[in-house]
């Protein structure tokens, strides 16, 4: 049917709601974009190229075991550019799933305090362009951003095309940003809910206290700040779950 054929062109990454349903009305279906690939090539755009380049890849769930071997790859690496980076891995791999669907980097530098100091370097740029050169990353989503890079790294030559993001944030964030990228969604959802009762604001690079007519950002130093703050018991990442109500 129609409908299952535009839900089958949003397993693509790259292609959304109205692209899967333009596409569908042209009578282009995944099966005719994954084995006629050459015919189609030219009406893609570069993020649904990287979809149907990859696209047996990305369907494959990543083991935990291979995670942690391309985080202990690229935080090695990443002391040879600069001994203060440090990188945390989030998402589901941090909640100790078994597997996750994409890998979801935060990387901060020790000198690198609050978002003016972000806006003026090109570390991430660095990061990308000497990871890609170890051919850690094989294919690009997004290009030049220095807070954000999206795009396909493999532990080896050998290995699934793995869909990997990487958020270069401030020192300053990383207790916000870490609960944010870690999640589950739901957890999150539930936890900033309970914060806008209480008079705060979470985000993914503050924690806002409403004074009268404004928001002021509150100091975090770690994720568990944020849980004190709010007066709340602090909930580890494992626990995380859509269930867990806050009042």
């Amino acid at each position: 049917s129609e409908l299952s054929e535009i839900n089958n062109l949003l397993r693509v990454t790259g292609i959304g709601p109205s692209n899967a349903k333009k596409m569908v009305s042209n009578n282009i279906t995944l099966k005719k974009l994954t084995e006629d690939t050459d015919q189609y090539w030219d009406t893609l755009n570069h993020h649904q190229k990287i979809g149907i380049k990859y696209f047996k890849d990305f369907e494959k769930k990543i083991p935990r075991i291979e995670i942690k071997s391309i985080e202990n790859k690229i935080s090695k690496l990443l002391k040879k550019i600069d001994s203060k980076l440090n990188m945390y891995v989030c998402g589901s791999y941090r909640r100790q799933k078994t597997e996750s669907g994409d890998i979801d980097v935060l990387i901060t530098h020790e000198d690198i305090v609050n978002m003016s100091d972000l806006e003026n370097n090109s570390i991430l740029s660095e990061i990308i362009d000497f990871l890609t050169d170890k051919k850690i990353l094989v294919d690009h989503l997004t290009v030049n951003g220095n807070t954000k890079y999206m795009g396909v790294c493999k532990f080896t030559p050998k290995s699934y095309g793995r869909r990997i993001d990487i958020r270069f944030i401030p020192n300053e964030s990383i207790g916000c940003a870490l609960l944010y990228f870690t999640g589950s969604g739901e957890f999150n959802v539930n936890m900033r809910s309970y914060a806008s009762k209480k008079g705060y604001k979470i985000n993914e690079y503050n924690l806002l206290r409403n004074v009268g007519t404004k928001y002021i950002p509150v100091k975090i130093s770690s994720e568990k700040d944020i849980f004190d703050k709010l007066s709340l018991e602090y909930v580890e990442p494992k626990n995380r779950l859509p269930t867990v109500k806050f009042d």
